[in-house]
């Protein structure tokens, strides 16, 4: 069934391996997108392939710097926007190399 992981020990284990199938099928939806097509918005939002990924990878970096009390390298609300823009000098490798 879509969105269940393998019988699990413990919620932690459950978590990760919901995690992991999350990530992969991220990855599946950008897997041999050229940096031109990972940039396209064609629909009336802003949202692109990269620019989600991009997001996800911040968004999880950020999560982890509150649960490990680490100062954040950025302000998740001063760039919000920029949090979504896949920017013309990123590449979809660089994005998801940092993801």
């Amino acid at each position: 069934m879509a969105g269940s992981v393998r019988p699990v020990n413990d919620e932690r284990e459950g978590l990760l391996e919901y995690l992991a199938q999350q990530r992969y099928v991220l990855r599946l939806t950008a897997y041999g997108l050229t940096d031109e097509q990972a940039r396209a918005t064609p629909s009336v939002s802003e949202l692109s392939v990269g620019g989600l990924i991009k997001h996800l990878c911040r968004v999880e970096s950020h999560w982890m710097d509150i649960v490990l009390q680490r100062q954040a390298p950025f302000d998740p609300n001063a760039d919000w926007g920029e949090n979504f823009r896949f920017a013309p000098d990123q590449t979809l490798q660089g994005v998801l190399e940092d993801y």
